[in-house]
Order: structure tokens, then sequence, then C-alpha cells
């Protein structure tokens, strides 16, 4: 039935006449096809006639195709090789009517002879039971090898005294000297230990098993040169694959037993160089699979070697691996110095920046647990590496090592109610005091990796202004002067690392200066919170933000002047977002640090409290654009932000309703715009305060999601304080160029208004419209708004919402457009969207009708061809689905029709 089907398929796919022109078009069936023949080929129980209908369609098939193609299709494999030959040469040659039998046997024959092997391999009628019967030999184990009676580890650890078993532990010195190992030993052997460079696991891992068999059946001598060419891997000069891949051979060989006890002392410091190997490479790190595999020897020695023998390197080999595991056992003395002075040799002068900054960290925990080790360590080996040419020999170990250490001696000092000259005495109170000097050279600053050395003094300054190390005046105005230079980088994390430092030299050395020098102080942050520097304004305006109270209170009128002047646009400053941003931030911080209360020495009044607010309600309207986008989103963010920690901090009676209508209002237009915070109306003074309440759940609110923000701001919409900000906010979303957040935005208003209509609150409905064209009116000519004023008239008309009122508003809402569209050249963009809103003010009354067709006739003949096409287009479609036009329209049209006739 097989070959029936067989037949069956290829007559119908091969008619001469249906795919000789274009034979490729059975390509896609080809593989399908040879697939079934050579299965009916290869089974043996099949009748030689079925066999010969198969090479009948094989050959069907080449005709079409050519056989050059089927060739390749057809099966590469070994072991088809025989059977093929024996099946050619059964043929009777005389007999002509199996012919393609031949053809299709001759034909698969030429693409298997052209792989290349050997023949004696696949000659099954000369092959020899030899590698069969090497299975079943004896394996052949070196006497000399070190043997031990039970190698579980688990049963060693289980027992709580050394127990010796008959004959467990022995080593037969006697070699077999009658043995000769072959010279293609060496060579194989050679290639094994080339592929433990390897960097394949797997071919490491094969390698290293290799090694610990063959070694096993070699002579003592030349067993010891093998170990002895795998200690060689461990070279510097090597790779860490070549580090990996001696740890598992030197696993494996003492897995066996292979290394001898005398040859510990050797293999046992270079495993634990591998224990703690790290190297560079580019930005990056090797050396974890080298650490692995090192763990993996060393519990390979563990497993097979006495304890008695591992005694005298338990030692050395604990202190490793604890190293490689945890720190957190640095609390035992045992441990303690040898993960310090690990900290101090290797992780300290990491490559990697962030190990440095843990590793400082560590040493500052550590110096609580061991004070005296870590002010010699402090004193000989971090302090002495501050000036190293090398970037992280000085960043990792003279900075912020230094820095964290030396905080921590501060700290333990008070704890103990000692004078710290007293604790480290005067040469390393010296020696700090230079380092101080020391670190604010130039050549280390302008160098290779300068904004890391500034990141790092900062951090040295605020650790030791922090724990209140002893200064010189000389040495804090210098720490001064570096950091203010700092505040002006355009490196971000310098900035933010000089604030902190600033903010803590200031709270522990200026508390108690007199009012001349803190003023003087003062004066050289306020300039420059409004200088001509981009970086100096970010900078110094959170600066003077952070500050603490003492200083700020000694001229506040005029800190907050100049953040409020920082705050405004200008000319000059329209691109400077983050400098608005800061300098709105420090208000907030500010206003909180000193106070708001009048009757407080030095806290904000109410007059300029409200002069504050009016400054946060401005950056609300930031709305600046470059190249990167939509940067004033972050002033408006602070904005928020600001606004929100101000109202939860004022007092109530200080809050007048003017301003808190203002506040409101500009919330409420960002809240349904496309950032969406929370904010908690608790501010006195609300209107219709009954009506939010009972609309607003109390916080937490959560309206993350722009489904639930749009729903709460929809119910919002419906009083009238709070309209017109709201549809400010909607404009921007239902105007905006991403679908699903125009989806999101306009549901729950198209709702809100097809709700008005159904209700028949057209009183409603037209405050709605009129407040729609307020903000047209109050937007007019705006560059950034009026794509998005346009585009959401188009949704809202397109609707249909507006129907009921549609006629009483179409004459302003034309006028207005006109106004627009009239004053200067606009964008293409802007162009296109006047259509789509002239087309619908032809369903106005006749006067709005008549201006808007004038107005699409002028499109017609627009300079731009696409602005034509679509006007065009539009116009048609608006045209087919009119029910009643202009009737002087109709009149020009029937006019027009007589004349011709």
């Amino acid at each position: 039935m097989i070959h029936l089907y067989l037949m069956d398929k290829v007559r119908s796919h091969f008619h001469e006449d249906q795919y000789q022109e274009q034979p490729h078009l059975i390509d896609s069936h080809l593989d399908g096809l040879l697939t079934k023949i050579i299965n009916i080929i290869r089974e043996e129980v099949l009748d030689y006639e079925v066999k010969h209908v198969a090479f009948r369609c094989l050959y069907f098939i080449s005709k079409v195709r050519g056989y050059k193609v089927v060739a390749r299709h057809l099966p590469h494999e070994n072991a088809d090789l025989e059977p093929l030959l024996h099946y050619l040469e059964n043929q009777d040659p005389g007999v002509q009517l199996k012919w393609e039998t031949h053809y299709g046997l001759l034909l698969w024959l030429s693409i298997l002879v052209k792989i290349p092997f050997h023949l004696q391999r696949f000659d099954t009628s000369t092959s020899e039971p030899i590698m069969e019967g090497l299975i079943f030999l004896k394996p052949r184990v070196a006497s000399w090898r070190y043997q031990r009676g039970s190698r579980s580890l688990a049963a060693i650890l289980q027992q709580s005294q050394p127990v010796e078993t008959k004959a467990a532990i022995s080593v037969n010195d006697e070699d077999d000297h009658d043995y000769d190992v072959p010279e293609e030993i060496e060579e194989v052997l050679n290639e094994i230990l080339q592929a433990l460079r390897d960097k394949n696991r797997e071919v490491q891992y094969s390698a290293a098993k290799g090694i610990g068999r063959l070694t096993s059946r070699l002579s003592k001598n030349f067993a010891d040169q093998v170990i002895e060419s795998i200690i060689e891997l461990f070279s510097l000069w090597e790779s860490d694959m070549a580090w990996h891949g001696g740890c598992l051979a030197l696993a494996e060989l003492a897995r066996h037993g292979l290394v001898l006890p005398q040859r510990l002392s050797s293999v046992l410091p270079f495993m634990e160089q591998a224990m703690l190997y790290d190297e560079l490479r580019g930005n990056f790190s090797v050396g974890s699979a080298v650490r692995d595999a090192a763990c993996y020897l060393c519990w390979a020695l563990a497993r097979s070697y006495d304890p008695s023998l591992l005694q005298p390197f338990v030692h050395q080999l604990a202190k490793a691996l604890v190293i490689t595991t945890v720190l957190f056992v640095a609390q035992y003395e045992e441990y303690r110095p040898h993960l310090i002075q690990h900290l101090v040799d290797r992780k300290v002068i990491h490559w990697d920046t962030v190990i440095r900054q843990l590793t400082s960290q560590a040493l500052h925990q550590m110096t609580f647990l061991d004070p005296e080790s870590m002010k010699l360590i402090l004193s000989t080996q971090i302090l002495p590496r501050c000036t190293n040419p090398e970037l992280y020999l000085r960043h990792g170990s003279s900075i912020l090592a230094s820095g964290k250490v030396i905080s921590a001696l501060c700290q333990v000092a008070k704890d103990h109610q000692r004078r710290l000259p007293d604790d480290l005495g005067d040469a390393a109170m010296e020696s700090i005091t230079q380092t101080c000097i020391d670190i604010l050279e130039e050549r280390l600053w302008r160098s290779f990796g300068g904004n890391q050395m500034r990141i790092a003094v900062c951090h040295f300054i605020q650790d030791l202004s922090s724990g209140g190390f002893p200064l010189l005046d000389a040495v804090v105005d210098r720490w001064l002067k570096a950091l203010r230079e700092c505040l002006a980088s355009a490196d971000s994390n310098v900035q933010q690392s000089a604030i902190s430092a600033v903010t803590a030299l200031i709270g522990e050395y200026f508390r108690h200066q007199p009012v001349e020098k803190l003023t003087a102080l003062l004066n050289h942050f306020l300039p420059e919170v409004t200088s001509n520097n981009q970086q100096a304004r970010v900078g110094n305006a959170l600066a003077l933000g952070s500050m603490p109270r003492f200083l700020l209170t000694v001229s506040l009128p005029k800190v907050i002047q100049q953040l409020c002047t920082c705050a405004l646009i200008t000319d000059k400053t329209l691109q400077w977002a983050e400098s608005r941003k800061n300098a709105l931030t420090a208000l907030s911080l500010v206003s909180t640090t000193v106070g708001i209360d009048p009757s407080s020495p030095g806290g904000v009044d109410q007059v300029t409290l409200a002069g504050i607010f009016h400054t946060f309600i401005d950056g609300l309207e930031d709305y600046t654009v470059d190249s990167r986008g939509d940067i004033g989103a972050i002033v408006r963010e602070s904005a928020m932000y600001s606004i929100q920690v101000l109202t939860n901090t004022s007092q109530p009676d200080l809050l007048e309703a003017e301003l808190i209508r203002s506040v409101l209002q500009a919330v409420a237009k960002q809240s349904t715009e496309q950032i969406c915070r929370n904010r908690d109306p608790t501010i006195p003074y609300i209107e219709q305060l009954e009506e939010l309440r009972s609309i607003i759940p109390p916080p937490p609110l959560d309206i993350s999601t722009e489904k639930e923000c749009f729903d709460l701001w929809m119910k919002v919409i419906r009083l009238d304080t709070y309209r017109k900000a709201v549809i400010t906010g909607l404009v921007s979303s239902i105007g905006s160029l991403t679908e699903s957040f125009v989806k999101s935005s306009s549901a729950p208003f198209m709702s809100y208004l097809r709700q008005l209509v159904a209700e028949n609150k057209l009183d409603e409905l037209n405050l709605v419209t009129r407040d729609i064209l307020n903000v047209f009116q109050e937007n007019l000519n705006s560059v950034r708004l009026m794509p998005y004023i346009f585009n959401f008239l188009g949704h809202l008309l397109s609707s249909g919402c507006l129907d009921s009122v549609f006629k009483s508003m179409s004459r302003s809402l034309l006028t207005l457009i006109r106004t627009e569209m009239t004053n200067g050249g606009k964008p293409l963009k802007l162009l296109i969207s006047s259509v789509d809103l002239y087309c619908h003010l032809l369903r106005g009354d006749q006067v709005t009708f008549a201006k808007s067709i004038i107005h699409l006739l002028n499109l017609l003949v627009n300079r731009f061809p696409r602005v034509r096409k679509i006007t065009a287009t539009k116009l048609y479609e608006t045209l087919l689905t009119l029910t009643d036009i202009s009737p002087s329209l109709a009149n020009h049209q029937d006019h027009s029709h007589s004349q011709r006739h």
C-alpha cells in the first residue's frame, strides 16, 4: 500500500506538461517525497519489485527537477554506503528493464563517495573485536599511587576522632621498572595538556579526566613529570583558561591518589592563588570559574587524603576559603587579620570602582572590631598610597578607604570619651593632615580619571567632617574652594557628592563661626546661583538648599530671592531646565529647614511664602522643548513635589484663598496631562471642599494608571472652579500623538459629554464648550499647545458629542481658527489639521458654512501637494455626508447647471 500511494503521489506531481518548464515549483515537496522513497529503499523486508517502483519514482523526480538538485537532497550518511554497494553489486547488468534502479543507485553513490572517511571503519565484514575485548580487561592501577581506605568525606566529617582502618593509608614506592611507556604517549599527553587551555569548559573537563586515567597507568617518574607540566599552567603569563584547566586536572589526579603527599607542598600554594584569582579584561573581570575549580580541588584533597597529611596546610587553606566565601566571620579573631589584609592588599585596589567603594565600607565596619590594627594599617599601608600615579591605587586606598577608616576611628574615640590625637598620636595626625592637603593637588584632578578623584575627595571630606576630625582653618578653606569647583562640574555624580560634602563640612566646621564669616561664606554661593554658567547654577542651587539653618538665617530673604531668580525663564536660560528644577527643589528645602513661621526668628513669613508659591506655579507652566524632548517636564515635576511639601508644612492661616485657588487649578491641569501624580487635597480654604471630599478618597490615593486618573478627574470637572483647568490638561492628553494615551484620556471625557446630552444638561454642556473656546483663545499662536488643540478639537467634533450645541459655537470656533491660521506661516501638520476642522464647520450655520468653504477652496490651491490632496479628499467625503447643503451653494449649483444647458 505504501508504494501504491507513493506512485499516485508522484504521478499527480510530475506530469511533464505541467512541471517541465518550471521545475522549481516542486522544491517545497522535494524533501518529503525523497524521504518516503529512501525509507522504502532502506526497508529490508520489502520485495525487490516494490523497491524498484521506488527507484522509478526517484528517476521521475530527477528527470523533472534535475539530477544535481536531487543528489544534494539525498542522505549523506556513512552508514548507507555499505548497503548501497551490496545492492549495486547484486544487480543483474543484463536486465534492461530495471535500468531506473541502476540510475538511482549510481546517483545516490555519487554523493556518498564525496564524504571523506576511512573505508575500513565502515567495513563490518573485516572488523575485529579488539575494542570490544578491551572492555573486559581489568584496568591497570599504578602501584605507587597514594591509597586510602575510606574516601567518603561525609563519613570522615561525622567521626569525632580519627579512626585508623586496616591498611587505610599506604604508599608503595615500588615502581614498574619493566614497563616501557610508548613514545606516542608523550604526543597524546601533550595534546591533552594543550586541551586544558581550551576555551570550551567541556573540552577542559574531558582533558582533565583523560589526564587522570592516563597518569594512573604511567610510571611514578613519568607521572611526576605530568604533574610538573600541569603546575607550569599556573603562571602569570597564562590565561584564566589555563588556570581553570590546571585546577581541574589536579583535582582529577588528587581523586585517584596520583598526587603524592610529598607533592602537596608544591601544589597547595597555587591552589591558594587560584582561590583569589581575579584578572581585568577590558571593562570586565574573569576568575569566577577559576575560583570554583580551586574550591573543587580543595574538596578533592579533603576527600582523598588523610587529615594528618593536610593538617600543616589547614590554616592556610581555611584562610583562603573563608576569604573566597564570606566576610561575616571577621568578628572572629582567628580570621579577622587575614580578611583585613586581603581587603587592603586585593580589594581596596580592585579595578572595579564599585568593589573599591564596598571595600572601604567593609573596612569602616571592621575598624570598630579591631581599631588598633586599623590604626597601624592606616599609617603604614593606606595613607602612603595617596599620591600614587596609578588611579585605582590612590582612588581606592588613599581616598575612599582612608576616609572611612578615619571616620570610624573618630567615632571609636568619641564612644570611649577620648581625644582623637591621644588615640592616634601626633605622627598619625600629622600624616592625615598632610594627606588632606596632598589629595587636592591639581595634577591628580586634571589627569585621567579626574572625575573619579573628585568624587573620592568629596567622600573623604564628608567622612572626616561627619566624624569631626580636627582640622586647621587653612585646610578647611582649601577644602571649601575645591568643593565649590566640584559644584560647577559637568558630571552630575561629582555635583551630588560635592553637595553632600559641603553640607557636612559647613555643618561641622562653621557652626560656631561669627556672623561676619558666615555672611562671607554665603556670599560665595549666592552669585553662583544666577551666574552665566549652567552647571554652576545646577550645583550651587541644590547646595544652597542643603545648607544648615544657622547659615541660611544669616540672609534668608537674599537666599530666597536668588533661588526665585534662578527659577525664572529668560531668553538666555531657556534651555537650562536642570537649574530651574534644582532651584525649585532648593526653595522647598530652604523653607522646611528654616521653618514656615513668621513668629520664629529667621522663619518664612506670609509674604515670602506667597512669592515662593507663585514661583512654583510659574514652574508648572514650563514646557521647554529641545532635542531631548520635553525637558520642562522635570521642572513641572519638581514644582508639583515642592507644592506638596510646602502645603503640608505651612500653617493654615498663612495660605490665602486666591493663592490656593491658583495652586489647585494648576495642579488639576497637570494631573490631566501626561504627568499624573498623587496629590492629597488637604489645603485649607479650598473652594467646593465638601464636593472634593466626596469625590477624592482619603490617602493613600492610587491613580497611577491612566484609567483611574481620568475617571477621577471626570468627576472633578463637574465643579465650576476646576473645570477649565481640567480641560486645559485634557487638551494636551487627547491631542497627543500616542494612540493608547489618546484612547485612555478621551474615552472618559466623551462619556461625560454624552451623559450631559442624555440627561439634557445643555447649560452645563455650553459651559464646557465655553471653557474649550477660552482655552483656545488664551493659547493663540502658542507653538507648543496649538497642535494639541487642533487634534483635541478634531477628536471632539468627530465623536458627535457636541452636535446638540455645535451650531451655537461654530462661529466662535471659526473665528479662532481663522485668527490662528492667518498669523504668519504655519507648519504643514497644522495646515492638515485645519482641513478637518474646516470640514467639521461645514455642518454649522449658513454663515459658518460659507466662510469655511472659502477657506477649503483656498487650501485646494495651496502650494503643498499633500495639503491639496488631503483637502480634496476630506471635502469630497464631507459633502457626501451632508444632508442639508447651504441654500446659496445650492442656488449657485442650479444656476451653473442651467447655464451649461
